[in-house]
């Protein structure tokens, strides 16, 4: 099921529901030397852990985890976690070989879209940035969001819907 999708350029961007069939595609997106080092846990992912996770996360009605696709094929994830209190957060990554066209910025505005049509619960969006992803931050504020907390670890920004 694809969503209806933006245009950056001549390409259109959809979002559609992440599968067990993405693993290898997400697994390699997350141990993605620029993506480790702007996530919050650090390591390199071992398959059967990301098997595990993944798994998990299908299976989870509070996560949904979407697949950014282009005309090329995945060009990145997004995933929001929804809480019973109608906050959720998102999580995004581009793979190296799309960052630097929009695409970011794209990602946001198609799971906002997404939230408003099939997750009517949720009143707030929020996102943890590690400080020092200057790219993240700009994406954030572009499309919106306000820094609402700074601590050492994290920048919280915060969307009313």
């Amino acid at each position: 099921m694809k969503k209806s999708g933006e245009s950056v350029g001549s390409e259109a961007l959809t979002l559609r529901p992440a599968t067990s069939s993405d693993s290898a595609f997400l697994l390699a997106l997350r141990n993605d030397p620029i993506v480790r080092a702007n996530s919050f846990q650090k390591g390199e992912v071992r398959q059967e852990d990301h098997e595990r996770w993944l798994s998990g996360v299908l299976a989870d009605p509070a996560r949904h985890l979407y697949i950014l696709e282009t005309g090329d094929g995945p060009a990145g994830q997004v995933r929001i976690d929804v809480a019973p209190s109608g906050e959720a957060e998102i999580s995004y990554s581009i793979a190296g070989t799309f960052r630097g066209r929009g695409y970011g910025n794209q990602s946001i505005a198609l799971i906002e879209q997404e939230v408003r049509q099939n997750h009517p619960e949720v009143r707030m969006l929020t996102a943890e940035v590690i400080p020092g992803n200057a790219p993240s931050c700009r994406v954030f504020e572009k499309n919106g969001y306000i820094l609402t907390d700074k601590t050492q670890a994290a920048l919280t920004f915060r969307k009313a819907l």
